[in-house]
C-alpha cells in the first residue's frame, strides 16, 4: 500500500484552471485500488469523457471522430500509472480535462537516461516489474512503443504534436484537441469577412454615387467598380499571403516538421498548405530542408534561412 497511489479525474469547463469564486471545475472522481483496478476505472470513466463529431462525408456517408485518437489518451494514462515515482506519497496523478486540451500530470521526474528531447529514441522504466505485468495484460504491447507512436497517431488525424515538460518533482504530458486551433482559425476567418465586408461597402458606396450623378454611363461605371474590386480582392489576397509567409519564416526560426507547420497556421489540408505557402518559400530560397537530399524524409525539417 502506498499512500494517495491513485488516480484523480478532473473536469474543467473552458481551457483553462479558475480557482476561488471563479472555480470552473465540472466533475471529480478518484480511482483507487490495485493497478489494474486504478487503470480500468480510469479508462472506462475518460472514455464516457471523450467528445466526438458527427459530420457528413465526401462520400455522402455519415463520419464520427473522436476528439482525440483512443490510443493517445489511453497511453497517457497508462504510462503515468507505469512510471510514476511511488515513494513520492504527498500527491496523486491527476488527469486535468479541458474543452481543448487533456493533461495528465504524475510524481516523478524523467527516470534514468530518458530525457525531454529524447523520449521517443531512449527508452527506461522505473518501475519494471509494473511495465512487465502490463505488458502480460496487454496494456503494453513493447516496451518503448507507445511515445513514439503517439506521436504518430496524432500527427495521422492532423492534431498538434503531444507536449511534455518536467517541473521540480512532477511530470506533464498533453494532447491537444482542433479546438485548440478554433481561435486562430476564427480569427482568420473574421479577418476575411471583415475585408470583404470593407471591399462591398467600398463597391455599393461607389456605385450609389455614380448611379446618382450620371445615369446613362451605368454600364462603363459599373465595368469600372467590377476592375476596381479585382484589383482590390487582389491586393487583400496578397496582403493576407504576405502576411502568411511572414508568420510562416517567424516560426520557422527553428527546424518544423510540414504538418506542425501546416496545422499552426490553421490548415488541415496539409499537402494543399505546402503547394500554396511551403513550396513558393522553398523556391525564393527563403525557407530550406534539413534533409535536402531526401525531400520525403519522416525525419525532414523546415527552417529559415539566416
Amino acid at each position: 500500500y502506498f499512500r494517495r497511489a491513485r488516480v484523480r479525474f478532473i473536469r474543467y469547463e473552458g481551457t483553462e484552471a479558475r480557482v476561488g469564486v471563479r472555480m470552473n471545475v465540472i466533475k471529480d472522481e478518484i480511482f483507487e485500488g490495485k493497478i489494474l483496478d486504478m487503470i480500468e476505472q480510469s479508462i472506462e470513466f475518460v472514455g464516457g469523457q471523450i467528445k466526438e463529431h458527427t459530420y457528413l462525408g465526401a462520400d455522402g456517408r455519415f463520419v464520427t471522430e473522436p476528439e482525440y485518437p483512443e490510443f493517445a489518451w489511453k497511453e497517457i494514462i497508462v504510462n503515468a500509472i507505469a512510471h510514476r515515482d511511488y515513494s513520492i506519497k504527498g500527491t496523486d496523478i491527476q488527469i486535468k480535462m479541458f474543452d481543448d486540451h487533456m493533461t495528465v500530470e504524475s510524481p516523478g521526474t524523467l527516470p534514468g537516461t530518458v530525457k525531454l528531447g529524447n523520449m521517443r529514441q531512449v527508452h527506461f522504466s522505473r518501475n519494471p516489474k509494473i511495465a512487465e505485468m502490463l505488458q502480460r495484460y496487454a496494456y503494453v504491447k513493447e516496451f518503448g512503443e507507445g511515445v513514439d507512436r503517439l506521436y504518430e497517431e496524432m500527427e495521422s488525424v492532423g492534431l498538434p504534436e503531444p507536449e511534455f515538460r518536467a517541473e521540480s518533482f512532477m511530470f506533464y504530458a498533453t494532447i491537444k484537441n482542433r479546438l485548440s486551433m478554433a481561435d486562430f482559425v476564427e480569427s482568420i476567418q473574421n479577418n476575411s469577412t471583415q475585408q470583404n465586408s470593407t471591399q462591398d461597402n467600398s463597391t455599393q458606396d461607389n456605385s450609389t454615387q455614380d448611379n446618382s450623378t450620371q445615369e446613362e454611363n451605368t454600364q462603363d461605371n459599373s465595368t469600372q467598380d467590377n476592375s476596381s474590386q479585382d484589383n482590390d480582392r487582389k491586393k487583400a489576397r496578397r496582403k493576407e499571403k504576405d502576411q502568411m509567409e511572414k508568420k510562416i519564416l517567424a516560426y520557422c526560426a527553428e527546424p518544423r516538421k510540414k504538418s506542425d507547420i501546416a496545422r499552426y497556421c490553421g490548415y488541415r489540408n496539409v499537402k494543399s498548405f505546402a503547394q500554396n505557402y511551403l513550396k513558393p518559400l522553398i523556391e525564393a530560397g527563403l525557407i530550406e530542408m534539413t534533409v535536402p537530399d531526401k525531400p520525403t524524409s519522416r525525419n525532414q525539417r523546415y527552417v529559415s534561412r539566416k
